[in-house]
C-alpha cells in the first residue's frame, strides 16, 4: 500500500493553528508569530545555521566514507542501484525544505513557512520520522487557511507524484467517496490537483460564494 505524503504532512500543519489560538490572546499569538518570522529571516541566524549544517554534513560524510570502504561491491550496488539509497536519503532530507520554499513562492498573505521534522508517538506513523512544513500564522484575518493547505497538497504531490496517494474510504460513515472529496465538498479540487492545476485558479471562482457566506454568518458571530 502506498504511503500518503499528505497523511504525513497534515498532522503538523493542522496542529499549529489549533494550538496557537486555544486560550491564548490574539495579540500574544501575533507577536510571537512575527518574532518567529523575523528570526527566520535574520541573515545572522541563517548564516550560523548554514555553518552548523555544513559542519554536520562534513562530519557525516567522513563517517559515511569510512563505512563505505568496508562494504563489498555487491552491497554498494544494492544500496545505490536496487534500493536507491542515495535518492531516498536526498528526498527525505530535502523534501521538507523544497516544500517550504514552494509555499513561500506562493506569497500567501498572513503566514510564513519553515521545514519541520517530527516523530509521531501514536497513530499510523508512530515512531517514524516524518518531514513536512510548519505554518507560522502572523495575521489570521488575511491568512487563507483552506487555500493554503490545498496548495500544500498540490506541491507535495508535485514533489513525488508516484508515491503520493489519496486516502481511500471508508471515512466516517461513507464507504464510496474519497475522504478528500468529502472534506472539500466536491471532487473538482482533487481532479484539478491531479491535473497539475494550481488551487489558486479554483480559488478565483470562490470569491463570490465566500462573500455571500460571510454575510449570512455575520449575525451568528459572538465576537
Amino acid at each position: 500500500m502506498k504511503r500518503s505524503l499528505a497523511g504525513m504532512i497534515f498532522p503538523v500543519l493542522l496542529m499549529f493553528p489549533l494550538v496557537a489560538f486555544a486560550g491564548v490572546p490574539l495579540d500574544t499569538v501575533k507577536a510571537n508569530a512575527n518574532d518567529v518570522l523575523n528570526a527566520l529571516r535574520d541573515p545572522k541566524l541563517q548564516g550560523e545555521a548554514g555553518k552548523k549544517v555544513k559542519e554536520a554534513q562534513k562530519a557525516h560524510d567522513a563517517k559515511v566514507a569510512a563505512k563505505y570502504r568496508q562494504l563489498a561491491e555487491t552491497e554498494i550496488k544494492t544500496l545505490v542501484v536496487e534500493d536507491k539509497w542515495l535518492a531516498t536519503l536526498a528526498a527525505s532530507v530535502l523534501g521538507d525544505v523544497t516544500l517550504a520554499r514552494a509555499l513561500d513562492r506562493e506569497r500567501i498573505p498572513g503566514a510564513g513557512f519553515r521545514a519541520a521534522a517530527f516523530t509521531p508517538t501514536f497513530h499510523k506513523h508512530a515512531g517514524q520520522l516524518c518531514h513536512g512544513v510548519q505554518v507560522h500564522v502572523s495575521d489570521r484575518r488575511r491568512f487563507p487557511a483552506f487555500l493554503t493547505y490545498l496548495l500544500l497538497v498540490h506541491h507535495a504531490r508535485r514533489q513525488d507524484p508516484e508515491r503520493f496517494a489519496w486516502r481511500d474510504p471508508p471515512y466516517e460513515y461513507e464507504y464510496v467517496k474519497l475522504p478528500f472529496d468529502i472534506l472539500c465538498g466536491t471532487n473538482r479540487v482533487r481532479k484539478s490537483i491531479e491535473a497539475g492545476v494550481s488551487p489558486k485558479r479554483l480559488a478565483a471562482g470562490w470569491k463570490r460564494e465566500s462573500e455571500a457566506f460571510r454575510k449570512r454568518r455575520a449575525k451568528y458571530l459572538l465576537y
